[in-house]
């Protein structure tokens, strides 16, 4: 039997409105499960604004594992790699007491889906963090996704888990500077995008194609 799911990536604004965008599936072993597809992949556009966001729907066997490879389909690419693990939906965080739920109905799971934290082997923020902050925040989304982005941003210790594939040489400096230019979109967001307006993209399933959001967050060890 085969699952249909959401993949997605960020490759950041500076990488919006490229139609080369393709996504590689790779078996635990490396070898190539399925071959470079270009086909289905969309990127997420809210308010007008391009944001460099793309995502597919993607059949997994149920008992796949492997790798997701995004690439931008550029003469030099910026890519960015996902273990997948079938059935994998809820752990608890590593080194964390707290746990990890993503739900895409969810408000959690929303602002989840828009700072990239959709890993549960290596996830960023535990369901209390980020549910305070929805609270703080008064349940929007946006806006508590761009204080989400402040929180990694100013904690060296989750900025460590980031990796950039095809950048390592990318700091920490350069990394806590992108999550607050991201933060500051979304805040911009929260204020020109009618609230009915977003409403309506999170709960229809053509929203769960358009925003999809960064989930080239990894572990990484200092």
């Amino acid at each position: 039997m085969a699952a249909t799911k959401v993949i997605s990536v960020n490759f950041g604004t500076a990488k919006a409105s490229l139609s080369t965008v393709g996504y590689t599936l790779l078996n635990s072993d490396n070898t190539v499960k399925l071959a470079r597809v270009t086909a289905g992949v969309s990127e997420s556009v809210i308010g007008g604004i391009h944001t460099g966001i793309y995502g597919a729907l993607v059949s997994f066997d149920d008992d796949w594992k492997g790798r997701i490879v995004w690439d931008t389909g550029e003469a030099t690419p910026r890519y960015s790699i996902e273990d997948y693990n079938a059935g994998e939906t809820i752990v608890v965080s590593p080194g964390s007491t707290g746990t990890f739920t993503y739900d895409i109905s969810t408000n959690l799971g929303k602002v989840r889906n828009l700072i990239g934290d959709t890993d549960g082997t290596a996830p960023l923020m535990t369901d209390g963090e980020i549910n305070a902050i929805l609270s703080l925040m008064g349940s929007d989304i946006l806006k508590s996704a761009g204080m989400c982005c402040l929180k990694i941003a100013s904690n060296k210790a989750l900025l460590t888990r980031k990796r950039t594939s095809g950048d390592y040489s990318e700091d920490l400096t350069a990394m806590a500077k992108e999550y607050r230019e991201q933060a500051k979109t979304f805040n911009e967001w929260a204020m020109s995008v009618p609230a009915e307006a977003v409403a309506e993209q999170f709960f229809t399933d053509f929203a769960y194609r358009q925003l999809l959001v960064n989930k080239e967050l990894r572990s990484e060890s200092d």
